[in-house]
């Protein structure tokens, strides 16, 4: 996308952007190579800002929670599939499904989502929340981390909140069989890649007015 924004200098961040056993078997934990991403992060800005700070999926992560944290050189933030778009930008029913986060110490943003992909519009009730967070810090690296994480979860009910009855169970038949349709088309690239190829122009031409 980048490429449709001439005259800007681009800085791509190395962070791992690991997800546990995604790429590589013995990668970070989502949780720890977001708070790594976070700190390459600020770091850019500290000593090449200001900026405006882009992101895709697990970047989106990064690049929206600096933000919501704030940073003086932060002109402004482009999220793409953010896996904890809030509730509040399409009222729906449906956000990023590792959470809601607002951000509310950058003044422009701007988020670009597919109605279609669980990242960053699951459904309320989806159970794929659930996975969503018991794998945050799923890691072979460091598993230790990820049994600790889940000890804290089952313990302290730590879990993004599911409204539905044990024993409706035509609406649990209905969440499981949407959440298999969500997994496929996440898989497959369909909603979660393609599906954001013709979107970039959008964030392009809102990255060129700020």
């Amino acid at each position: 996308m980048t490429d449709m924004c001439p005259g800007f200098y681009v800085s791509e961040l190395p962070w791992s952007a690991s997800y546990g056993v995604v790429p590589l078997p013995f990668g970070q934990s989502f949780a720890a190579s977001v708070a790594q991403g976070e700190l390459l992060l600020r770091r850019e800005l500290d000593n090449n800002g200001p900026a405006i700070i882009l992101g895709y999926s697990g970047g989106a992560a990064v690049a929206g929670n600096v933000a919501d944290q704030g940073h003086r050189n932060i002109i402004a933030v482009g999220l793409i599939a953010d896996p904890f778009q809030p509730e509040s930008v399409t009222r729906n029913g449906k956000f990023g499904v590792a959470g809601s986060r607002e951000i509310r110490n950058t003044k422009h943003v701007k988020w670009v989502w597919n109605p279609r992909d669980m990242i960053c519009q699951a459904d309320r009730n989806s159970p794929i929340r659930t996975v969503a967070d018991a794998t945050a810090r799923m890691s072979l690296k460091n598993p230790d981390e990820w049994k600790n994480d889940l000890l804290t979860r089952i313990t302290k009910r730590k879990w993004q909140e599911i409204r539905r009855h044990p024993l409706d169970f035509r609406a649990l038949v209905a969440d499981a069989l949407q959440a298999k349709e969500d997994v496929e088309s996440y898989l497959d690239g369909a909603q979660h890649q393609t599906a954001y190829y013709n979107r970039r122009a959008d964030l392009a031409h809102w990255v060129m007015t700020q």
